[in-house]
């Protein structure tokens, strides 16, 4: 090996090497003269090696329909048998990977996927456009091809009149009981309706879609 062939390095350039390969690391003076060194065997991981791309599959027997529960959802029918995962997004991704992190993705065997959140859904814009990534998993984990779907306003399910505070409801206010809260009023206005429901729950509650029975509608 001639040392003469060292380049200079400053911290975080990029150095082209092969796993295997040794790599020398030396300290010198003003005057190139060595005051200290290492020689660093390369493994696998000290590189970034390219990343694969999934491919994308064809898909074409599936069909996209409106949710069957919440508002501003969508059902994903006739997919195969296997593990799926799916993600929303506002614009779609470039580059799908094999080995992409899929820790915001949810697994998929069926049922509503919600791709407006409540603020999108009043009013819904005609100009709404969601991207929704489907991705086939292999036994490993990773992506073994991917299609993606763009969705528009007529693919989601609707919601329901959002009902306003003093149009439709005064409160909630404490309740006559320890740990209680309630309405002083409602109101009805033009809303086709002749009852009042209520649900408290810990973690944010989906919009059920417009017209779907609210004793059946399940978790």
């Amino acid at each position: 090996m001639v040392l003469e062939d060292a380049k200079a390095y400053y911290r975080n350039q990029d150095i082209e090497i092969a796993p295997g390969q040794i790599l020398g690391l030396y300290a010198v003076d003003k005057d190139n003269k060595l005051k200290a060194y290492a020689n660093i065997k390369i493994e696998e991981d000290m590189i970034n090696k390219p990343r694969e791309l999934a491919p994308e599959l064809e898909l074409d027997s599936i069909e996209i329909r409106e949710g069957e529960k919440y508002a501003g959802a969508v059902v994903i029918n006739g997919l195969e048998d296997g593990q799926w995962k799916v993600s929303v997004s506002n614009s779609p991704i470039a580059n799908v990977y094999k080995n992409m992190n899929l820790d915001k993705a949810i697994s998929y065997s069926g049922g509503d996927i919600v791709v407006a959140n409540e603020n999108e859904l009043h009013p819904i814009k005609d100009s709404f456009k969601k991207y929704l990534l489907v991705m086939k998993i292999d036994e490993k984990g990773l992506v073994e091809g991917y299609k993606t779907f763009e969705i528009d306003k007529g693919h989601i399910s609707l919601p329901p009149t959002r009902l306003e505070e003093t149009a439709h409801y005064v409160g909630p206010v404490p309740g006559a009981k320890d740990g209680t809260s309630k309405f002083e009023a409602l109101y009805f206005g033009s809303i086709e309706a002749t009852a009042w429901r209520v649900l408290a729950k810990e973690e944010p509650i989906n919009v059920p879609k417009l017209d779907v029975n609210i004793n059946e509608i399940g978790g």
